[in-house]
C-alpha cells in the first residue's frame, strides 16, 4: 500500500483500519483515527501522566491540539493526490 497514491481520505481509512501505521506524533499524543468520511475525521485521544501540569490538570498544549488538528485532518479527507504527488483541494 502506497499512501503517496492514496487521497486523504483513503490514507485516513487505512490507518482506522490498521493497514497503515498511525504517524509517530500519535505516539506523543495518543490519538487513533476511529472513523473516516469524506469532510469528517474522529479521533479518540487520552491524556495520560505525561500530559498533565504541575497543579494535576491536562496542560493547555494538549487540549488546544485535539481541535486544531482535527480541523486540519478534516481538510484533508477532501483531497486527492494525483500520481505526481502534489494534493489539490476538491472543495470549493
Amino acid at each position: 500500500m502506497n499512501f503517496r497514491e492514496m487521497s486523504g481520505l483513503q490514507v485516513f481509512q487505512a490507518m482506522r483500519d490498521g493497514k497503515l501505521p498511525h504517524p509517530t506524533m500519535a505516539d506523543t499524543i495518543p490519538m487513533r483515527v476511529t472513523e473516516a468520511s469524506p469532510g469528517y475525521v474522529k479521533f479518540h485521544a487520552r491524556a495520560d501522566r505525561r500530559h498533565v501540569n504541575p497543579l494535576g490538570g491536562v496542560h493547555g498544549g494538549f487540549a488546544a491540539t485535539g481541535p486544531r488538528f482535527g480541523h486540519r485532518m478534516r481538510q484533508s479527507t477532501r483531497c486527492w493526490r494525483p500520481a505526481s504527488g502534489s494534493a489539490r483541494s476538491t472543495s470549493t
